[in-house]
């Protein structure tokens, strides 16, 4: 009897001693479950440390396992492999590669990263990227590494405003009375935002490139003027600069004037890859009734905007003075400008051949209401240009039946164009040259050559206008200069 109670006691102990333990057990067992995952402390890594010479810099991260059981990293890898820029250092350990990286249920570990660049090599892109793969039980995740690689101006977003439907928006305030020089190039993350009657300036041969989602955009009064030359052109451009993303468009966002200033100036500059090349559009638009507020300006000379995945142009109330420009190659539109504004453009190309996907829209398309009113359109000018394209139409004028008269402000005169509505609108179109193609050098999106061969029918059509003596690219015009932005030269 005595036996068997102790026996029984003894089991009775051995149960409580294993259940006192198996929490522990459990906390030790390493998980096998795909679901397990890892969570980061931060999601990227950007050394923004501009470079002045060749740099080393280290910067850390925490990994975390928030399950309630151990977990395995299979592997941990930098995703370029040895030939990459950046170097590990995990618990201690150096390398580029690493397996089998255990780490305690509730626990973390810190990853360092160590970053070498020359910043004077040219064949360096302006941000070297990377990122660390980290592999556990079939998943895989990554913490993005981004690096200034050449010298340059950095402009780094300081707010980052959320979206209640989804979306974020960055930006950084420049200083007052700014200015962009063309000693080295300048690199935007986010949107560079010119605030409060401020003006930023960027002078004749600037370079100016935008990392993803980046952007210019005037608010409250700011003032853009960009004072480019014929032989120092102002460039605005994704920061991509391998032969791959040459000319893919959608690479950044947009030069944005909001509510700038009426003294916008933007001369001699080259806009590509963007999803808009420039949006233009003050906050309010009209008091009630459709009655203007306000128009803000842009004087818009001798620029080429292409590759735009949106549009080249896109105004919106807005007054446009555009001469010598050259619009070409956008995924909806080279020009849409709507909700009524004044325009006008004098010797300008629209040559939309977008190749990337089927386009159902017309190059230039001109709007005066929007769905609840009626706007007014002050004016929309067309005289010695060409506008051309892809489609069988390439002109659209959309007007709400109680405002169709107001169309008599626009006008289509000297011009080459691609239309089939010229019959409908008696009134609008005026000694033009209709459905000819205009027999480019080259319009094909890569080269998108615009020049004209000696037997274009665009050639001597247009007339005289003595405030454009020349050519985009410094060509004297004649008597009967040709229409569209660059003058035949034998």
């Amino acid at each position: 009897m005595y036996l068997c109670t102790m026996s029984v006691f003894r089991i009775s102990v051995i149960i409580a001693f294993i259940a006192f333990l198996s929490p522990s057990c459990k906390k030790d067992k390493l998980t096998m479950d795909s679901s397990a995952k890892l969570s980061f402390s931060q999601d990227s890594v950007l050394f923004d440390t501009v470079f002045t010479q060749i740099g080393s810099f280290t910067k850390y991260f925490r990994v975390h396992n928030p399950n309630n059981q151990k977990i395995n990293i299979s592997r941990l890898a930098l995703a370029r492999g040895t030939s990459s820029f950046y170097r590990l250092n995990v618990d201690g350990v150096p390398g580029k590669s690493f397996q089998d990286i255990e780490i305690e249920a509730g626990d973390s570990i810190y990853v360092f990263v160590e970053v070498t660049i020359d910043p004077n090599s040219l064949l360096n892109p302006f941000v070297y990227q990377d990122s660390i793969v980290f592999e556990t039980n079939g998943n895989l995740q990554d913490v993005d590494l981004y690096s200034i690689a050449r010298n340059c101006y950095l402009h780094l977003p300081t707010t980052t405003i959320h979206f209640n439907g989804g979306g974020t928006f960055s930006y950084g305030v420049l200083p007052p009375g700014e200015t962009w020089n063309n000693d080295k190039p300048h690199l935007v993350f986010g949107y560079a935002l010119i605030d409060s009657t401020r003006t930023l300036t960027i002078n004749a041969g600037t370079q100016v490139y935008f990392h993803q989602n980046g952007g210019i955009v005037a608010d409250r009064g700011g003032c853009l003027q960009v004072l480019g030359t014929e032989n120092q052109r102002v460039y605005f451009q994704g920061d991509r600069l391998e032969t791959d993303y040459k000319d893919i468009a959608g690479q950044w966002e947009r030069i944005w004037l909001l509510d700038g200033s009426d003294n916008n100036v933007i001369n001699y500059a080259v806009i590509k890859n963007s999803y808009a090349g420039i949006q233009a559009e003050p906050f309010a638009f009209y008091e009630s009734g459709g009655t203007i507020m306000s128009q803000r300006k842009l004087k818009l000379s001798n620029t080429i905007i292409k590759n735009c995945s949106f549009a080249g142009i896109f105004a919106r109330c807005y007054k446009i003075e555009g001469a010598n420009n050259v619009v070409s190659n956008c995924g909806k539109y080279a020009a849409a400008l709507i909700y009524g504004g004044s325009y006008s453009f004098r010797h300008c190309t629209f040559a939309n051949y977008w190749s990337e996907e089927a386009r159902t829209t017309p190059s230039v398309y001109v709007n005066n209401y929007n769905s609840a009113q009626p706007f007014l359109l002050d004016s929309a000018w067309f005289e010695n240009c060409i506008i051309d394209g892809s489609n069988a139409g390439e002109i659209m004028l959309d007007s709400s039946t109680s405002v169709a008269g107001q169309f008599k402000h626009v006008l289509f005169r000297n011009s080459l164009l691609r239309t089939g509505i010229q019959g409908s609108y008696p009134s609008v179109f005026s000694s033009n040259v209709y459905n000819q193609s205009p027999d480019f050098k080259d319009a094909n999106p890569g080269p998108a050559d615009f020049r004209l061969n000696g037997g274009s029918p665009a050639i001597n059509i247009g007339t005289f206008l003595p405030s454009y003596p020349v050519d985009i690219n410094g060509v004297a015009r004649d008597a009967t200069p040709d229409a569209g932005a660059y003058q035949y030269v034998p």
